[in-house]
């Protein structure tokens, strides 16, 4: 168990450049790690996929030929509409 504690504190020294001692330094250590953990988590949550471009053109032309504007009386044409 010492040389478990003792491992977990000399990473996160590598990690961090902070030197933590004893079981203070290691549940001070663990916070931080898992804060680490959390932060990274939730930045992945945030990327964007994007289409590939291979099936963007199939996905415009999808797009449009599935949105047209039908005619009543803010009909301008197929691609336009008054609003307001």
């Amino acid at each position: 168990m010492q040389n478990l504690l003792l491992n977990l504190e000399t990473e996160f020294y590598l990690f961090t450049g902070i030197d933590l001692e004893g079981i203070s330094g290691l549940f001070l250590g663990l916070t931080i790690f898992c804060l680490f953990l959390f932060i990274f988590r939730f930045e992945k949550k945030r990327e964007i996929f994007l289409l590939k471009p291979q099936y963007f053109k199939q996905f415009v032309d999808e797009f449009r030929k599935n949105n047209l504007y039908k005619k009543d009386a803010n009909y301008i044409s197929q691609r336009l509409k008054k609003t307001g």
